[in-house]
C-alpha cells in the first residue's frame, strides 16, 4: 500500500514540475506565466517531500522529508497572493515591487517555526504512511490563518478585478480562476481544519487539491487569452505588403506600432512616433473628431481626406481609412489606421481648380454684388437664429438651475410686481403653497412690511445700484420665527427685466454664531477664574502659613489657640473652594476618591439659599446615612449644582419649593431604563424636585443634548444638563426625567455606592522628624517663604529660602551636596519649577525635589521615587510628610 502512496506523490511531482517548465518555456517574457512556473514548483517539492516521507526508512528520515514538504506548502500560499495582486500588473518587471516581498516573509517564518519549533512532527510509522498528526498551538492556529487569509485575499483581488473589469474577456478569465480556487480551498480548509482538530491521519488532499486551482488559471489564461496591442501582436494587423502607411493606435489614441511605409512618409522613427497622439499626426483636428467618432460608432471609416503631419511640420494629403480590431468577445482593443497619399492628385486637382477660377472670374465679378447682399442677408438670419436659441437655451438653464437651488428663489415683473417664476425651495421656506402664489400672496408677505426693501427694489429699478441685500425676521404660519438673507439684483429673462429675489434660510448660521460666542465667553471666564484663583492660592498659602507660626506660638486650650485653629481650617474650605474653581476652569485634573456626597449637597444648599428669590424654599431630606460614592469632588460639585440651579429656574416665575431627596436603594438585576443600561447592585439615590413650568414631552427627548435650551436669548447654553449626564455616565450612573407641564419636574439620579474607607492624613509625629536635613527653598511669592521657612525651622530643618529661581541655581551650583532636598514652586517668573528640576537634576542627578503648584496639570510629572508634587496651598503637615518619605525612600537623610 505504502508504494502506491508514493507513486501518487510522487506522480503529482512530475505533473507540477513538467507543467511549471511548459508554462514557463512557452511564454517566459510573460509575468503571470513566470509566477505560475513559481507556484507549480513549490507544489512539486510539496509533493516531492510527502512521497519520500511515505518510504522514508525510520523517524529521522521522514521528518527531514516532512520539512521539505513544509518548505513548499508554507510558500505555496504567498506565491498564489502574488500571483493575484499581479495578475494585470504584466508591464511591471520582475520582482521590481519590493513591497511584494512582504509576502514572503511569513512562510519564511513559519518554515523556521517547523525547523526550531516543530508544531508538526512525525512521531510514529502507521500502517500506511508515517503518522505526522498536527499539534493545535499557537504557531499551527497562526498558520491556519495565515493560508486562510492569503488565499481568501487573492480570491477576493481576482473577483474584484474581473467585477471591475470592462472587457468580456478578464471578466470571464476572473469568474474561472475565482470558482476553481475556491473548490480548491475549500478541499484544502477540509484536509487542514477537520482532520487536524479531529487528529485524523488522511492522504493530504491540499497537495492534490491545489491542482484544480492550477488548471483552471491555466486554462483562463490560455483559453480566453488577454489580447492587448503590442509591438508582437501587431504583426498581426499590419500586412507587411501593404504599401500604404499603415498606423496601429490603441483604444487612447496613442500610436503602438506602425509600418515601414508610415515611417518614410512621416520621417519618424520607430521609437520616436510610438506613444505620441494621433491628433499631433493629422493636422485637421475638427475633421479628425469627427473621423475618430464615426470609426467609433460604426466601427469603420473610409476615404476620408486628412493632412498627416510629418516630423519636420509639413502636412501630407492623405486619404484616411480606418476599422476597430475586436476580439471574439467584442471587446475592443486598438484601431488600425491606413492612409493613402494624395499629394499628387492634390497637384493636379490644384491645377484644374486654378484654371477653372480663371474660367468662372469673370462670373463672380458679374454677380459680386449680389453675392455681397446674399452673404449679408445670410449672416443676418444666421445671427438672429443663434440668438434665438441662446435665449431658449438660457432660459432652459436658468429654469433648471432654479428647481434645483437649496435657495428660493421668486422672480417679480418690475412693473406689476407680479410673480413670474418661483421655485419648490421658496414654497418651501415661506410656507405656502402653489395656489397661494397665484394670489401673489409672496410679494405681499415679503415687501409692503419692509420699507428698506422697497427701497432696494425701487433703487434697482432706477438702475442707481446693480443688487443688493437685505435680512429679515420671517413669520411663518405655525407661529415659528425664521431669519431670511434676502439677494435681491436685476435679470434679463425673455427679452425682458425682472426682479430676482434670493431667499436664504440664515437661522442656524445666526443660532451657531450665538453659540460660539456664548462659549468663547464662558471660556474667558473660565481663564479669569483660574487665574484669580491660582493668584488667591499664593496669598492663602501665606495667610495659613502665618497663622500656623502664630498658633505655634500659644498653648494648647487657650483661647486664642482656638481662633487661630479656626482660621486654618477656614484656610482649608478656601482651598478646597479654590480646587473647584479650578475645576470649573479646567486647571486641574479629575480625582476621584470616597466623597459623602450628602457634605457637598449641604454646602450647596447652603450657598444656593443666600441667592434664592423670597418666593422658592428648600425643602432636603436624608432617609439613611454613610451616602459615599467614588467620584472626583469637583464633578460631584457641578452635577449637584446644575441640577439645583436648573430647578430654581424653572420655579423663577411662580416660585414654589426645591425639594432635594437623598436615600438608597439596591437593584436586584441587571435592566434597562429608556435608553440607559442599569447593573445590580446598591447604589446613593439622588432626587431633584421642582414645582416650576414642566417640560413638554418633545423636548424631554432633547434636554440632555448639547447646546440645547429653551431659554433663547434669555441665557443658557444648553451645556448644563448634558455636561451632567457625562459626569453620571463616568460614574457608571443614570438619570431619569419626569415631568408634567405646569406642574413641575423631577430630575432623578443613581450613582453606585463606595466603601465609607476615608484615607486620613497621617499625624505628624515631631519626635521622629531627621530635623538635621537641609533644604533649599524656592518661591516667588515673599510671604510664602518667610512663613514656610520659620515653620520649618522650628521643627529642626536648616531651611535656605530664595525667591529667584536663576539664583537658587547659582546656589546649587556653587556646592551641590549641601543640601538634602529642593522645594520649588512651579509657575515662577523667568523660569518654571520643571525646568528649574531640570537643570538641578543635570548638576545632581539623586537632588530630590517637590513641585508645588495651583494648577496641578501644568507641572511635567517625572516618573521616579525622587520627585514628589503638592497642590498649593501646602500646609507645613504635607510638607513634611512628603520630605521625610523622600529622604527616607532615598536614603540622603544627614547623620
Amino acid at each position: 500500500m505504502i508504494p502506491i502512496l508514493f507513486l501518487i506523490f510522487f506522480t503529482l511531482f512530475l505533473v507540477y514540475l513538467i507543467f511549471g517548465f511548459y508554462v514557463f518555456l512557452k511564454n517566459w517574457k510573460s509575468l503571470k506565466n513566470r509566477i505560475l512556473f513559481s507556484l507549480c514548483m513549490n507544489l512539486s517539492i510539496w509533493a516531492l517531500g510527502y512521497a519520500f516521507m511515505t518510504i522514508s526508512p525510520n523517524q529521522e528520515t521522514a521528518n527531514f522529508w516532512r520539512l521539505v514538504a513544509a518548505s513548499g506548502w508554507c510558500i505555496v500560499y504567498s506565491t498564489w497572493l502574488d500571483f493575484a495582486i499581479l495578475v494585470k500588473e504584466e508591464s511591471k518587471k520582475w520582482m521590481s515591487d519590493l513591497r511584494r516581498l512582504l509576502i514572503y516573509l511569513p512562510p519564511l517564518f513559519f518554515f523556521i517555526m517547523n525547523v526550531i519549533y516543530e508544531p508538526i512532527v512525525v512521531k510514529e510509522r502507521l500502517v500506511y504512511i508515517w503518522n505526522d498528526t498536527y499539534v493545535i498551538n499557537l504557531v499551527e492556529v497562526l498558520f491556519t490563518l495565515y493560508y486562510v487569509i492569503f488565499i481568501i485575499s487573492g480570491i477576493l483581488i481576482i473577483y474584484k478585478w474581473g467585477k471591475n473589469s470592462k472587457l468580456n474577456i478578464e471578466k470571464k478569465q476572473a469568474t474561472i480562476i475565482v470558482i476553481t480556487s475556491l473548490i480548491s480551498f475549500v478541499l484544502t480548509i477540509l484536509n487542514k481544519v477537520i482532520s487536524a482538530f479531529y487528529g485524523i491521519n488522511i492522504f493530504p488532499l491540499g497537495v492534490a487539491m491545489f491542482s484544480i486551482a492550477l488548471l483552471g488559471i491555466y486554462y483562463a489564461i490560455t483559453k480566453y487569452k488577454m489580447m492587448s496591442i503590442s509591438s508582437l501582436t501587431a504583426n498581426e494587423y499590419i500586412l507587411k505588403t501593404i504599401t500604404d502607411p499603415v498606423i496601429l493606435i490603441g483604444n487612447d489614441l496613442f500610436v503602438i506600432s506602425v509600418n515601414s511605409a508610415a515611417l518614410d512618409l512621416t520621417g519618424f522613427l520607430e521609437k520616436e512616433i510610438k506613444g505620441i497622439s494621433i491628433n499631433r499626426l493629422i493636422a485637421n483636428i475638427e475633421l479628425n473628431r469627427e473621423a475618430f467618432q464615426i470609426l467609433m460608432n460604426t466601427g469603420a471609416v473610409k476615404n476620408i481626406e486628412v493632412d498627416l503631419m510629418t516630423k519636420n511640420g509639413i502636412s501630407m494629403p492623405c486619404l484616411f481609412s480606418g476599422s476597430l480590431i475586436n476580439n471574439d468577445l467584442e471587446d475592443t482593443l486598438g484601431i488600425a489606421c491606413i492612409f493613402h497619399d494624395i499629394s499628387d492628385r492634390k497637384i493636379a486637382e490644384n491645377i484644374l481648380l486654378k484654371a477653372h477660377k480663371d474660367l468662372e472670374k469673370k462670373v463672380y465679378e458679374r454677380t459680386e454684388k449680389l453675392e455681397e447682399i446674399n452673404t449679408q442677408l445670410e449672416d443676418e438670419i444666421l445671427i438672429r437664429i443663434k440668438a434665438q436659441k441662446g435665449l431658449i437655451s438660457s432660459e432652459e438653464k436658468f429654469r433648471a438651475l432654479m428647481k434645483q437651488s437649496i435657495d428660493g428663489i421668486v422672480v417679480f415683473d418690475q412693473d406689476t410686481r407680479k410673480v413670474v417664476e418661483i421655485n419648490d425651495a421658496a414654497y418651501n421656506l415661506l410656507g405656502i403653497t402653489e395656489a397661494e402664489q397665484e394670489a401673489e400672496l409672496i410679494w405681499k408677505q415679503l415687501v409692503p412690511n419692509y420699507d428698506k426693501i422697497r427701497l432696494v427694489i425701487n433703487n434697482l429699478i432706477k438702475k442707481s445700484t446693480v443688487s443688493s441685500n437685505a435680512s429679515i425676521k420671517y413669520t411663518l404660519r405655525n407661529g415659528i420665527c425664521r431669519d431670511f438673507k434676502l439677494y435681491i439684483t436685476y435679470v434679463g429673462y425673455s427679452n425682458k427685466q425682472f426682479i430676482m429675489v434670493t431667499i436664504r434660510d440664515i437661522t442656524d448660521e445666526l443660532i451657531m454664531e450665538e453659540r460660539k460666542q456664548q462659549i468663547s465667553k464662558m471660556d474667558s471666564l473660565g481663564n479669569l477664574a483660574g487665574g484669580i484663583a491660582h493668584d488667591f492660592n499664593n496669598i492663602l498659602a501665606g495667610i495659613m502659613g502665618y497663622t500656623q507660626l502664630t498658633l505655634d506660638e500659644f498653648e494648647e486650650g487657650t483661647s486664642t489657640s482656638e481662633n487661630l485653629s479656626e482660621v486654618i481650617k477656614l484656610g482649608e474650605r478656601a482651598k478646597k473652594l479654590i480646587s473647584q474653581i479650578l475645576i470649573y476652569s479646567k486647571k486641574t485634573l479629575v480625582a476621584p476618591i470616597n466623597v459623602d456626597i450628602r457634605i457637598i449637597i449641604e454646602d450647596i444648599l447652603k450657598m444656593l439659599k443666600a441667592t434664592l428669590p423670597i418666593n422658592i424654599n428648600i425643602d432636603y431630606r436624608l432617609e439613611g446615612d454613610s451616602f459615599y460614592v467614588y467620584a472626583d469632588q469637583g464633578e460631584l460639585h457641578q452635577l449637584v449644582m446644575n441640577l439645583c440651579v436648573n430647578a430654581k429656574l424653572a420655579m423663577s416665575k411662580n416660585g414654589g419649593t426645591l425639594k432635594v431627596i437623598l436615600s438608597k436603594i439596591t437593584v436586584e438585576e441587571k435592566m434597562q431604563i429608556e435608553y440607559q443600561v442599569i447593573n445590580a447592585g446598591k447604589y446613593i439615590k439622588l432626587e431633584v424636585i421642582d414645582g416650576g413650568c414642566g417640560i413638554e414631552e418633545t423636548v424631554i427627548k432633547r434636554i440632555f443634548e448639547p447646546f440645547f435650551t429653551t431659554r433663547g436669548s434669555q441665557g443658557g447654553t444648553g451645556l448644563g444638563l448634558s455636561v451632567v449626564q457625562g459626569i453620571i455616565s463616568r460614574l457608571d450612573g443614570v438619570i431619569m426625567v419626569d415631568s408634567v407641564p405646569n406642574r413641575g419636574s423631577t430630575f432623578t439620579v443613581l450613582l453606585p455606592t463606595a466603601n465609607n474607607d476615608i484615607i486620613q492624613e497621617p499625624i505628624l509625629d515631631k519626635k521622629t522628624l531627621n530635623g538635621a536635613a537641609r533644604i533649599l527653598f524656592i518661591d516667588d511669592e515673599e510671604s510664602i517663604v518667610n512663613s514656610v521657612q520659620k515653620l520649618l525651622h522650628r521643627l529642626g530643618y536648616i531651611v535656605t529660602g530664595v525667591f529667584d529661581p536663576r539664583e537658587a541655581l547659582s546656589i546649587f551650583k556653587k556646592d551641590k551636596d549641601l543640601y538634602d532636598i529642593v522645594l520649588t514652586d512651579q509657575i515662577m517668573p523667568d523660569m518654571t519649577g520643571d525646568v528649574l528640576v531640570r537643570e538641578l537634576r543635570i548638576i545632581r542627578p539623586d537632588i530630590p525635589v517637590v513641585v508645588c503648584s495651583g494648577y496641578i496639570h501644568e507641572i511635567n510629572h517625572e516618573d521616579d521615587n525622587k520627585t514628589a508634587y503638592l497642590l498649593k496651598p501646602v500646609s507645613i503637615n504635607e510638607y513634611v510628610i512628603v520630605i521625610e518619605k523622600l529622604l527616607k525612600d532615598n536614603e540622603n537623610i544627614l547623620k
